[in-house]
């Protein structure tokens, strides 16, 4: 049964009474209370002065009317003990209008209450004087002010505090759908296959939304899935403490509140962003993939999980409610959804023991976000410091610096990465740091810079230093040459340059980068991260950005991989090193002074060897005899090898300019003359096989006679050798065995906590690994000197600790005790090498001590033979 409503009346019918019984007044009033009779407001005011406005309308009408049977009848529904409907009357036409809103106001005391609001904002009356004579206009004029000053007053508080003391009914506003975010889903490949009826219900009812957010802002993944558009969200363990502090503050920024962002912009740069805040960073998700994760409320002990943007990000959220049904309705998107949460979910389950750890570096330190790293393999390294020097001597200040992020066998150097959100631009006030599209480098417009250090405080990577140029006179004289340090009107500062901004820009404008040309082994170079980290294979990454149409899995052997860390990079790696270190393919210089020198110093050895052994084979009988037509019996008399024949001469004088060749790589850092002249690399390749293949002749030239003092510029040649060789091998990979020891101690711990369930001896295992720790500490805890003796004292009493873990293990049985030896004796092995080796860096790093004066040594006393030798 459709109720039966009257047609409402404009608000213009008829005109506002001033008294009468008019038929138009008449026929308002009958319809007036028709209104009323039904819980409608009339249409006139009740006390008669005319028709209400559209607020007071609102104000006094039902929104709720009760509606009529089907003989136009109305019917009251409520409830009864009869549970039988109740006819109402209607009123008959002519009433008096007081008895009308008496009867109405009595059945429906919300109608009273609504009636008593409206009088009170109606004005008192003005008090009538009835006094024998009139009030003058003075008075009147005095009363209409007192009377009109509070209202003004009132008017004024409510214009500004947005409270006019009338209450209205909100007004439901009609749905208009946000086209940005509606071609934002349509261009969602995951969401290709819910048709627009379904997507524009999801939208209309709020399950389905485009969500923008900030760096460092959390980001809810427990209500919601969130489908990656651009940017990327991190998955990470806090404290408890932490995420509440996080959210509270994510909480009081509220929108256009300029006040409130600079309070939290401080706030962020004195605590440091989310990556370093966080205990452990587990995972990264980028465009296209599909967060749905079920947060737990707590985590482990006192860490819970979070989800926050590392860089500004655009999303899509998804209601569950809303993903189930799509699931439910259409095959297609939940094999999606499926293959999705899979890859999500694989990803995640793949970080544990070292793997976790190289995860947490890849994001704690921003290389997520990087375009391009600098890296220093360690074990090539000599620390000679000559591409700091470089860089300083190009620019008047170095911008890179040494022993920065370092994990395993590779340090990651404070120098820009050139990030992909740039945070280091926003803040600047003076446009004196910008982003260079064409080169892909954020660069420093000197000329402007201020010095007010805004760009080094949003800087979270230590890539921007502020220099003090009275402290750097070198960039002072550079930024005057260059006509950098003008200030005043028509100038882009008005105030003297005090201190300046400085960062590394790859030297976008030289053909070269000053800090990789100056290495002289190699081991600073550029690289692309993917090229170091593997993150996520390209396979992954297509499917993501097609919607994963096709299942794809995660490899998880190679999903972070700490082998390049560990045990050095793969050969494929190697290659892509080598690319970024510049170098192409095929023989370097080295490799053909190589072969060319040591092909010589053998056949110069077999020679010596056959005028001893096979006199009549050797190249001198055979030259005596073919060209000096000498008997052969003479030729062999004549063949010999001893100290000061010209064959050993010949030997000598070879010697002395091979090593004469390879002392010009000293000479080369410290003479201007040479710095153009070739690479720094390769002049320092032709110095370690020079420094080689010479002293090879020059033992030959000897003879093994050292009985004089001639012999002391052979003894120390040899020292000079040995302390280049020993203290480039020690000092370059002790380090390096040191750092990747530590992620070696991940993944045997990992080996060890699969068993710890399943067999007592692991229990066995940590009690003998707790006692060899103490034992280490207490050895290395006394400088570099006992550190030595205890690695010595360690390595010969391995056989014997063994021996002891074995004991140990054997009355467990042998099933699983021999995996646990091992797990144990690899325990040792690598903290053997994080422990005692860092002591020892201090001895490693005085070979030049050694080696320098040897070399000296052997200078003067080579000279003063050779040039006794030609008097």
């Amino acid at each position: 049964m459709t109720p039966h409503r009257r047609p409402a009346r404009s608000l213009l019918y008829g005109a506002p009474s001033t008294g009468g019984d008019s038929e138009g007044t008449r026929r308002l009033a009958a319809d007036d209370l028709d209104r009323m009779a039904r819980g409608r407001p009339p249409l006139r005011d009740p006390e008669g002065t005319g028709t209400l406005s559209l607020d007071e309308l609102l104000l006094l009408d039902d929104p709720d009317p009760a509606p009529h049977d089907e003989s136009g009848e109305h019917t009251d529904r409520t409830p009864n003990p009869d549970h039988q409907a109740t006819r109402i009357a209607p009123f008959p036409t002519r009433v008096r209008e007081d008895e009308v809103i008496t009867n109405v106001t009595a059945a429906r005391p919300e109608v009273a209450a609504r009636q008593r609001q409206r009088e009170s904002l109606t004005p008192p009356p003005v008090e009538e004087h009835t006094g024998k004579r009139d009030i003058s206009k003075v008075r009147r004029f005095v009363d209409s002010v007192v009377t009109a000053i509070p209202r003004a007053v009132k008017a004024t508080v409510a214009r500004v505090t947005g409270n006019t003391g009338k209450t209205t009914l909100p007004v439901e506003q009609p749905y208009v759908r946000d086209e940005t975010a509606w071609r934002t889903l349509r261009a969602l490949k995951l969401t290709v296959d819910i048709i627009d009826k379904d997507l524009d219900a999801a939208m209309r009812a709020g399950e389905v939304s485009v969500l923008t957010a900030a760096r460092d802002d959390l980001v809810d993944g427990e209500s919601h899935a969130l489908v990656i558009v651009e940017g990327q969200l991190a998955l990470a363990q806090l404290p408890g403490a932490t995420l509440a502090d996080e959210k509270k503050a994510q909480a009081s920024v509220k929108p256009l509140d300029k006040k409130a962002a600079k309070k939290e912009q401080k706030r962020r740069a004195d605590l440091g962003p989310m990556i370093r805040r966080a205990s452990r960073n587990l995972a990264f998700f980028e465009p296209g993939d599909l967060v749905q994760l079920r947060i737990p409320e707590g985590g482990e002990g006192d860490l819970a999980l979070a989800i926050y943007a590392t860089t500004p990000v655009t999303c899509v959220r998804i209601a569950r409610v809303r993903l189930e049904l799509w699931q439910r309705s259409s095959r297609l998107f939940a094999d999606r959804v499926r293959r999705a949460s899979m890859v999500a979910r694989e990803r995640i389950e793949a970080v544990v023991g070292a793997r976790a750890e190289v995860a947490d570096f890849f994001i704690r330190h921003g290389l997520s976000v990087a375009q391009m790293l600098r890296v220093r393999q360690i074990d090539a390294c000599i620390e000679c410091g000559a591409c700091e020097d470089a860089c300083e001597t190009r620019y008047g200040a170095k911008r890179l610096t040494l022993n920065g992020k370092v994990l395993g066998g590779l340090d990651f150097v404070d120098a820009c990465h050139t990030c992909t959100d740039q945070r280091c631009i926003d803040p600047c006030a003076f446009d004196a740091i910008k982003y260079d599209a064409v080169k892909k480098e954020v660069v420093i417009v000197e000329a402007a810079c201020t010095g007010c250090t805004l760009c080094a405080t949003a800087c979270p990577y230590n890539a921007i230093e502020m220099h003090d140029l009275d402290d750097k006179p070198l960039l002072k004289i550079r930024l005057d040459r260059e006509n950098k340090l003008e200030f005043g009107d028509g100038a882009p500062r008005k105030a003297k340059l005090k201190r300046m901004a400085s960062k590394c820009d790859h030297c976008i404008d030289y053909g070269d980068q000053a800090c990789i040309s100056a290495c002289p082994t190699g081991a600073l170079f550029d690289v692309i991260p993917g090229d170091v980290f593997r993150v996520r294979d390209a396979s992954v990454t297509d499917s993501a950005r097609a919607g994963f149409d096709v299942t794809v899995h995660v490899d998880a052997r190679r999903l972070h991989d700490p082998a390049p860390f560990t045990s050095g990079p793969s050969k494929a790696q190697v290659r892509g090193m080598d690319r970024a270190r510049g170098l192409r393919p095929g023989f370097a210089i080295s490799t053909w002074m190589w072969w060319l020198g040591m092909i010589a110093w053998s056949l110069c050895a077999l020679e010596i060897a056959l005028r001893k052994l096979a006199p009549t084979v050797s190249l001198q009988f055979v030259l005596a005899t073919a060209l000096d037509h000498l008997e052969p019996e003479i030729a062999a008399a004549r063949v010999d090898f001893r100290p000061g024949c010209a064959f050993a001469v010949r030997l000598g004088i070879a010697g002395s300019l091979i090593m004469l060749v390879g002392m010009l790589y000293p000479a080369r850092r410290r003479i201007r003359l040479f710095a153009n002249l070739g690479s720094q690399r390769a002049w320092f390749d032709v110095h370690v096989v020079t420094g080689i293949v010479g002293p090879l002749f020059v033992l030959l030239h000897t003879a093994a006679k050292l009985d004089n003092w001639v012999s002391l510029a052979f003894w120390s040649m040899a020292g000079t050798v040995l302390s280049g060789l020993a203290g480039r091998y020690f000092f370059t990979r002790l380090p390096d065995w040191a750092s990747a020891a530590s992620l070696e101690i991940l993944d045997v711990s990992r080996r060890l906590d699969l068993l710890r369930d399943r067999h007592p001896a692991v229990r066995k295992v940590d009690e003998w690994f707790a006692h060899y720790q103490q034992q280490l500490q207490e050895q290395t805890s006394h400088g570099a000197v006992r550190s030595l003796g205890a690695l010595v004292k360690d390595l010969v009493n391995a056989r014997s600790r063994r021996a002891d873990l074995v004991k140990r293990l054997d009355v467990l049985g042998p099933l699983l005790g021999g995996e646990c030896l091992r797990c144990g004796l690899d325990l040792a092995r690598y903290e053997r090498r994080r422990v005692i080796y860092p002591a020892l860096d201090p001895i490693c790093r005085r070979w030049k001590l050694v080696h320098v004066p040897l070399a000296i040594a052997l200078t003067l006393i080579g000279g003063l033979h050779i040039v006794l030798a030609l008097l």
